[in-house]
């Protein structure tokens, strides 16, 4: 039975001993929107094992009586902004069980969350549902993607110096230096990865759960000169994220163009975070190609820190890392 409507809610912090209630919540209230996938059993303990940077605080809930009835989860980070780091937040698994819904319990909650902002300069809320947040506050970021059709890439050259192979585990330090270079080097903004993070969430968690090919650019002694995360979408080969040595881009794009031809079924590239050195690699080659700039289906965003404002465009490109 519900609670009676008498009984004072209240945030808390949820304890160990309350996992149980709090994956099922959560299991109930996205049970009809999302697939199996993120249904299947330790799908949502998954976002505590694998990532690095959790402390017990970051799983909240409102209580009514004795009975969690909403929770968030917060994922710490820290971002890079033009030349400045910022402390970030994402907040994920928001969700409200099933027979307390409509209630406005909710939002009561996530209000709470955004008036105690001293811990972050920004945050972040990735969820379906971007209407709910908007009306609450947050405001939807867009972001910037490349498209280049397979007609345009037919006679593109690939580098005779260089392969492409699966990556492994011990390609992941070498990954860490080439990530920290390459977005420094494009001056995007970009979350600070540990090594723990490429271990656990990257490897850990992200590759599987979005089931993403992951692939090193080597040259011919094997040494790293950037990676590639792709996925098929129906026709469309979408570049999730990609790095590059500063001084070898123009080999990796090449890799990046003989992946797409290579992939029988697609028609279309989609990369997901248009680079300034992309561009004019393709304007070089004579290739055509568009970029656009639309909503992400979960790139939602609350700036909080004022100097943050005239960074929005490159807040909005930063989505993909997926936190």
């Amino acid at each position: 039975m519900p609670a009676k409507s008498d009984s004072k809610p209240r945030i808390v912090t949820i304890s160990r001993s309350r996992r149980d209630e709090w994956q099922a919540l959560l299991r109930r209230a996205f049970s009809t929107r999302w697939d199996r996938l993120y249904l299947r059993p330790g799908s949502f303990p998954d976002y505590i094992t694998h990532d690095p940077g959790f402390r017990p605080g970051h799983l909240v809930g409102l209580m009514v009586a004795d009975r969690l009835v909403s929770v968030y989860q917060v994922f710490a980070r820290r971002i890079v902004i033009g030349q400045r780091t910022y402390r970030a937040e994402g907040i994920g698994n928001v969700g409200t069980d099933v027979e307390f819904q409509g209630r406005g319990y909710g939002t009561r909650l996530l209000r709470a969350y955004l008036r105690h902002n001293s811990n972050r300069d920004v945050a972040f809320v990735y969820a379906r549902d971007g209407a709910f947040y908007r009306r609450i506050g947050w405001r939807r970021l867009k972001s910037r993607t490349l498209i280049v059709l397979r007609d345009s890439v037919r006679h593109a050259r690939r580098g005779r110096t260089i392969r492409r192979r699966r990556i492994t585990a011990e390609d992941l330090p070498a990954l860490a230096r080439i990530y920290a270079r390459f977005n420094s080097a494009e001056g995007l903004s970009h979350m600070v990865r540990s090594d723990a993070y490429w271990r656990r969430w990257i490897w850990g968690w992200k590759l599987g759960i979005y089931r993403l090919r992951a692939e090193v650019v080597t040259d011919l002694a094997q040494r790293p000169l950037g990676y590639i995360f792709s996925r098929l979408s129906g026709s469309t080969l979408l570049i999730e994220e990609y790095g590059a040595l500063p001084s070898r881009r123009d080999e990796v794009h090449a890799e990046i163009l003989s992946a797409f031809r290579g992939q029988r079924g697609a028609t279309t590239l989609q990369v997901m975070r248009s680079v300034g050195s992309l561009e004019r690699f393709l304007d070089r080659e004579r290739l055509e190609y568009q970029t656009t700039r639309g909503f992400h289906e979960t790139g939602q965003a609350f700036i909080f820190h004022p100097e943050l404002k005239r960074f929005k465009e490159e807040i909005g490109l930063w989505h993909v890392d997926h936190f």
